[in-house]
């Protein structure tokens, strides 16, 4: 998702039950969504649509999606997430067009703090918050609150389940639910040939800073750079969409031929061709960073990790954010937690070659664990909250 072409100016299971029974089961006529940020491709975005491609399915035949993005920018992306029959039924509509009488259904609100912003009055019948990360953790203003109007709080991952819990009142802890991004339809088999060596990395690229969710590409790059110097043929790639044209252009000042290479905006199929031949996947959110001091700079999921997980790449990730609940430091992958331990790993890797057999091993692992991950999981675990 975080690959997609860019549309911004800056840069099995219980599945089958969604089309048919649950309709009849209850009512889901009339849906309203918010979210505070632009509708642009982006993990997140993807996430909530998933969320309000599940209740049209389930019958939804009203959804106003209140969001201040651009109508082109909202309408490409809702081109890229949905089909025409369900784009037919969604109406972006202003934050302040909501009213007291203007009940819904469901509503869900996506947001990125501890608590919502519309849980002061009823609008609906069931409420979701869905909170991609409470980057307000440090917050010495947040008093913790019971949030009556709200009846499910659904999180992302293990890891924005440890930070969200501390500043949520006891009342609620039943409302909250974890249920992992739909990362992919179904999982792919192992055919492709991978070339020796390669690496991808994949991520928004932005310029970095103390507040941002860094990828950190330039700190990659560097290392790389390095390796040079070992004389051992390698590549790195480096993809994602660019939102800002500036920092893409310096990254791209850094690029050495047959090496180290970044495609901004890259095509859904040209990253699948660059993936299926790469052995490894690079994750570098929060590198020479402590999580207990910057919780909110680690990844709190990744669904890159997992796209390529699913087509054979091994991970070498961050230790700490979410990868650590699945990913285990030489079992399934490889973790590390600096700039140096991170050169000490790829350099352990381009002087000793991983045979063939031990690929398939960890291949192996990682296609159990990534099953939770799937879309029909994603589905099955939303069934069984709202039936």
């Amino acid at each position: 998702q975080e690959t997609q072409l860019s549309v911004n100016p800056l840069g099995g299971h219980n599945y089958w039950l969604a089309s048919d029974i649950l309709k009849n089961t209850y009512k889901c006529e009339r849906v309203g969504i918010y979210s505070p940020y632009d509708y642009l491709i982006g993990g997140g975005e993807y996430y909530l649509s998933m969320l309000i491609k599940f209740l049209i399915k389930c019958g939804a035949k009203h959804v106003h999606f209140y969001n201040h993005s651009d109508e082109k920018m909202f309408k490409d992306t809702l081109m890229r997430f949905f089909t025409p029959a369900e784009i037919s039924i969604i109406k972006k509509c202003h934050i302040h067009d909501i009213v007291d009488n203007h009940t819904y259904d469901y509503f869900i609100e996506m947001g990125n703090q501890q608590y919502p912003r519309l849980t002061k009055r009823k609008i609906s019948k069931t409420f979701i918050y869905h909170c991609q990360f409470p980057f307000d953790h440090y917050d010495p203003k947040i008093n913790i609150q019971q949030m009556n109007n709200v009846d499910y709080i659904i999180l992302n991952s293990d890891y924005t389940q440890k930070y969200y819990k501390k500043k949520l009142h006891n009342k609620d802890y039943h409302k909250l639910i974890v249920n992992y991004p739909a990362c992919f339809k179904k999982q792919l088999p192992n055919k492709k040939i991978k070339e020796p060596n390669t690496f991808v990395m994949i991520g928004r690229i932005h310029e970095p800073n103390m507040g941002a969710h860094n990828k950190c590409h330039s700190d990659i790059i560097k290392i790389f750079r390095k390796l040079i110097s070992h004389n051992i043929p390698f590549k790195l790639y480096i993809i994602g969409t660019i939102q800002n044209v500036k920092y893409y252009n310096y990254l791209k000042s850094l690029e050495i031929k047959d090496h180290i290479i970044i495609i901004g905006d890259c095509l859904e199929e040209k990253k699948h061709e660059i993936i299926d031949k790469c052995q490894y996947h690079i994750h570098a959110t929060g590198i020479n960073l402590k999580e207990q001091n910057r919780c909110f700079s680690f990844e709190h999921f990744g669904i890159s990790t997992i796209e390529c997980i699913n087509r054979g790449c091994i991970p070498i990730c961050i230790n700490g954010g979410f990868f650590p609940f699945y990913i285990k430091h030489l079992k399934n992958g490889f973790l590390y937690n600096t700039t140096d331990e991170l050169t000490h790993i790829l350099e352990k890797i381009l002087k000793s070659k991983i045979p063939h057999h031990q690929f398939e091993e960890i291949n192996k692992i990682n296609k159990n664990i990534i099953e939770k991950f799937s879309e029909s999981a994603f589905f099955d675990r939303l069934t069984e909250m709202l039936l």
